[in-house]
């Protein structure tokens, strides 16, 4: 593992999306210096410190850093001393340093390692480019470098400069110098990353602005700890005892927790939170409807689509599908310039372009619905969200790129209706998990309303598992599985598996379904169905066998109800929770297994039905006997989408329940030995 040093500038240092992982390195055009001098003192207890007196037992812990950030002066400096502990803290002698290369340079780079007896190791070593990420003509690096002679009790310490050339609008530097016509803007322009993978003893933050601009920030997750601008405009904060951030399944997007602080500047009258997203929304709203206003041939195609008499859902669902039909460009393999000139793939400028060209991109399939909702006499407006997956809306913090994802609203009747038919195979009315339960913003008439769309419900999202199983004569369990996923669940695996050819989705699914069976389980797929449509169910069938479950003795046969578990039940095996329990969706498992009775055996005992409900799950099991088979039903419901971390003992009682239940036995007896004692 590297240790992932970062200093996040916000627009200067934009994370691209990850969409290609690289490990290319190349020798960089900077070198280390080397220094032993400028550095500061090491105090000897620090020297002879063996383990975090806060948190025993740690491998590593940051004793101290420091960041400074300059916007004038266009630079930002970082300093770091890390206390390795045990051979596991090594892993911090790797270095990673992310940059983007073409806003930003790193300079001034000096390492070493100092041991336990004040013996001082500069490190004169190679430093090399990493690419960690593509996205089309963009490349993300990192300087990647390695400490040398580092062993347990270790001081590791580094420092850099990092300098950009982005050039911020001089409204923004000197805002009384400029009339704003169209409201308040805002521009983000760096952020600390206070909290860190390690306990942090001791960590200072500054922030120079410019001097005449109008500066404001958000914090997350700092607790009592709070930045103060000093008489001289400057930003500072000091943070003691912090701890390192632990990750845990099922927790929200880190962005949402990790503690850090976010700074952007204003242009304008600033109001309030309320107006900035109200204007944000007006200002949108304004752009799209001039895409939206030439639909000489949106009005022949809705004409075309839904007859006058329908009822207004049926005309709804009508041109949901219509809008699907159109020929998605970001569900394709990712074209170059040359590919797209070949392919005279034109830009849309307007919703009749989509419609002439028979091919949207992005959510241009949205706005298109758009259009043929209103030319059929709905309601129908924007909704700018930010993606449940990749973040948290903050509406405090004044930036419209975390609205990073969009959908529709649509009046019908006294209720509303959200859709995004812009998502490949997404059903009607169903939102993608990480649009459903989300905050942002509408657009249209009503511009900037802050709003949440509407949460998933459980009844949405179902996993119906069939199983016929029968035990061979070498004491093996084996048979089919059939699986149907439906709703999210289905729709989650078309888009995952949208690329991949039928070996692909083989591996996937057997993968995943492995993960449902007990250790030492074989799986083979042997068909799958509905992967082209959103209406049905995607149907999987397997052939499994599972050869450590049946235990026999010389007169009985002890065979498991249920060989399958519920999906999320890992999550919530550990004693304490720190992070709230963060749902994707919620679900249902349907589960029915039937199990061939062995000739010459019968039933002795079959385990008593359970139930148990709890506010946020209910789970029910019962067997019978059917004829020759014993056969399980078993019924498993998880609610809701956000649980505090005061909830996590709950979940974690129902799940030991469910464990429990999950691995009842049926005994079978030798017939031979009916009526003996």
């Amino acid at each position: 593992m590297k240790h992932f040093a970062t200093l996040v500038l916000g627009l200067r240092m934009v994370l691209l999306p990850i969409l290609l992982f690289g490990s290319l390195l190349a020798p960089g055009a900077i070198h280390a210096q080397g220094m032993a001098s400028n550095w500061p003192p090491i105090p000897p207890a620090e020297l002879a410190l063996d383990d975090n007196p806060a948190s025993r037992g740690s491998h590593a812990m940051i004793l101290f850093r420091e960041t400074t950030v300059d916007d004038p002066h266009s630079f930002a400096a970082e300093y770091v001393r890390i206390k390795v502990f045990d051979d596991e803290g090594k892993q911090y002698a790797d270095v990673e340093l992310p940059y983007d290369e073409k806003t930003e340079q790193i300079a001034d780079l000096r390492a070493r390692t100092v041991h336990r007896d004040g013996t001082v190791l500069d490190f004169h070593g190679e430093i090399y480019d990493r690419v960690v990420a593509k996205a089309k003509k963009l490349k993300y690096f990192a300087k990647v470098f390695t400490l040398p002679g580092v062993e347990k009790g270790s001081i590791i310490e580094y420092a850099y400069r990092i300098h950009w050339h982005v050039k911020i609008p001089e409204a923004f530097k000197d805002p009384s110098s400029y009339i704003a016509t169209k409201g308040t803007f805002s521009l983000r322009t760096g952020s600390w990353d206070v909290q860190q993978d390690l306990y942090t003893a001791l960590a200072r933050f500054s922030f120079r602005p410019y001097p005449k601009a109008k500066l404001r920030w958000t914090t997350v997750g700092l607790g009592h700890n709070e930045p103060q601008m000093k008489s001289d405009g400057t930003v500072h904060l000091e943070v003691t005892n912090f701890p390192a951030f632990q990750e845990e399944d099922l927790m929200p997007p880190e962005s949402a927790l990790r503690g850090r602080v976010d700074f952007f500047y204003i242009f304008g009258n600033f109001g309030s939170a309320q107006s900035f997203w109200s204007e944000v929304g007006s200002r949108r709203s304004e752009e799209l409807e001039e895409f939206l206003s030439k639909h000489k041939k949106v009005d022949q195609v809705m004409a075309e689509t839904v007859a006058a008499n329908d009822p207004s859902e049926v005309k709804l669902r009508k041109l949901y599908v219509r809008a699907q039909l159109i020929r998605s460009l970001s569900y394709e393999h990712r074209r170059t310039e040359k590919e797209e000139k070949q392919e005279h793939l034109s830009e849309n400028k307007s919703v009749d372009d989509i419609l002439e060209h028979g091919y949207a991109r992005s959510n241009e399939i949205n706005y298109l619905f758009v259009a043929l909702a209103r030319a059929s006499g709905f309601d129908a407006h924007i909704v700018m969200v930010s993606s449940r997956n990749r973040g948290v809306f903050f509406s405090s913090l004044l930036d419209p790129g975390q609205l990073d994802a969009m959908v529709v609203a649509v009046g019908l009747g006294v209720r509303e209706v959200y859709v995004d038919p812009a998502t490949l195979l997404c059903p009607y009315p169903l939102l993608p998990w990480m649009e459903a339960g989300a905050e942002g913003i509408t657009l249209g008439k009503f511009g900037g309303v802050l709003v949440r769309t509407p949460s998933p419900l459980s009844d949405d999202t179902l996993f119906d598992r069939k199983a016929r199983l029968h035990v061979d004569n070498e004491g093996i369990l084996r048979g089919q599985l059939s699986v149907a996923f439906t709703g999210q669940a289905a729709l989650a695996r078309r888009l995952a598996m949208n690329q991949e050819d039928p070996a692909g989705r083989r591996k996937g699914l057997e993968d995943e379904v492995k993960d449902w069976l007990p250790a030492g389980a074989g799986i083979e797929m042997s068909s799958s169905s509905g992967w082209e449509t959103s209406e049905e169910p995607l149907r999987v069938e397997f052939n499994v066998s599972f050869p450590n479950v049946v235990v026999k003795t010389a007169h009985r046969m002890m065979l498991p109800l249920t060989v399958l578990v519920a999906r999320k039940r890992s999550a919530f095996q550990s004693q304490f929770r720190l992070h709230p329990v963060y749902l994707e969706y919620p679900y249902q498992e349907n589960d029915e297994i039937a199990i061939e009775i062995p000739n010459g055996y019968r039933v002795e005992a079959l385990p008593a039905p359970v139930k148990k409900h709890s506010p946020a799950a209910s789970y029910e099991i019962s067997s019978v006997q059917q004829n020759n088979s014993i056969v399980l039903k078993r019924h498993f419901v998880l609610e809701g989408l956000f649980y505090e971390a005061g909830y996590y003992s709950m979940f974690r009682q129902f799940f030991h329940e469910v464990n429990s239940g999950d691995e009842s036995r049926v005994v079978l007896k030798k017939v031979d030995q009916v009526g003996s004692q």
